[in-house]
Formats: C-alpha cells, structure tokens, sequence
C-alpha cells in the first residue's frame, strides 16, 4: 500500500518529513511506496506529483492535492507525523471525541463548525495519526460546498466512514519526552529540538545525499 503525503515547502527543508518518511518505512509493514503530492525537496528521490497551493485556503490545499493521488486505497500522512509502533491496513480511523467537545480556535473552529453543519453529533478525526484512505469514499465524503467553505477534511472522512478508535491525540510543541505511542507530532520548532535522528536513523530508499 502506498503512503500519500500532501506537502508544502516549510522552513527546515523538510526536516519533518524526512523523518516521517522514514517513521513510515520502519513501522508500516504493507508499505510499497511513497508518493508526495505537492512541493518536493531536494533530497526526494520518490513519487511525486506537482501540486502548487492555488488559495491561502489551507484544507482546500490539501483535500486539492489528496484528489490527484493515483491510487484507489493508500494511507494518508502528513509530513509531521511519526510512527512509534508497527501498524498495517486495519489502522482504525482515530478520533479524540466529539467535534461539539474539540478545543479549536480562529479558523479552525470555522471549519469544525462547518463539518458540525454536516454532522452535529460526529467525533472529531483531524488527530496527528495516520489515515487509511479509500479515494473513491474520500470523494463522497468531500462532496460538500468546498467553494464557499473550509472543512476538516479528516474529519468529513471519518464521520462518513463511521466507527473507529478513540485515542488522544499527541502533539509535541516543545522538548518534552517521546510518548509510548502509537503515533505523535511535531511542529517546525519542536522538531529541531526532539533528536528524530535517534528514532529513526536508518536512510530510506525515498532520501538522496543531497541535503
């Protein structure tokens, strides 16, 4: 199963998504691939598919992207999340709560009020966990009013989808210890001070020595 990664250039060279990549590699066991729909480093040796950022409009970016992925089933990442624990294609589809209950603030509370709009009592998906995808399902559920609207597009999936596994979510802002698992995140400050290089220091087949 291919790994789908939505990306955009960020500061630290895609320090994040070296590591996530990598995170991937070690833990995902049906992984037969990694595709990255968007900018690409230049230390990417994989798939990749050019995609620019037509809006500021930061989910319709990436729902714009995740369309144009070339395979039927794959597991949806972004660039900042690692892999603690080994997982295959029963990955459940990981909430933490109801939307009512998430702690959301500015334009992420628009958009969790716009999913709310859709379903008034779902759980709230958009957690730093992985995600199977099924393109086809990924496309009903995002068939909403994208032109007029921003959306939690994990979330619009999950609640669609129905079911999954509650898990709190796990986003590291700081230096603070690495969490037991199964899945935890980072941000562009926080990663330069966490030692990913320590978690995960075997080279994947996606990295050139260009830096």
């Amino acid at each position: 199963m291919r790994l789908v990664i939505p990306y955009r250039h960020d500061m630290n060279r895609g320090l994040e998504l070296r590591y996530a990549i990598r995170s991937m590699v070690k833990h995902f066991k049906p992984l037969s691939g990694v595709c990255i729909i968007g900018d690409k480093p230049t230390w990417y040796c994989g798939e990749h598919i050019q995609a620019g950022d037509n809006t500021e409009r930061k989910e319709f970016n990436i729902v714009s992207k995740i369309l144009l992925s070339p395979y039927e089933d794959f597991l949806l990442t972004n660039d900042d999340i690692f892999a603690l624990k080994d997982f295959d294609e029963t990955l459940p589809n990981y909430y933490n709560g109801l939307l009512k209950d998430a702690v959301c603030y500015g334009k992420y509370n628009l958009r969790r009020n716009n999913v709310m709009s859709i379903y008034p009592d779902g759980l709230f998906y958009d957690i730093h966990t992985p995600m199977i995808i099924n393109l086809t399902k990924y496309k009903e559920a995002n068939n909403v009013n994208w032109v007029q609207y921003e959306y939690l597009q994990k979330s619009l999936y999950g609640n669609f989808i129905g079911g999954g596994e509650l898990l709190p979510d796990c986003k590291l802002r700081s230096a603070g210890p690495i969490p037991k698992g199964p899945f935890f995140s980072t941000n562009e400050r926080s990663a330069k001070l966490i030692n990913l290089q320590l978690l995960y220091p075997k080279i994947s087949e996606y990295e050139t020595t260009i830096n």
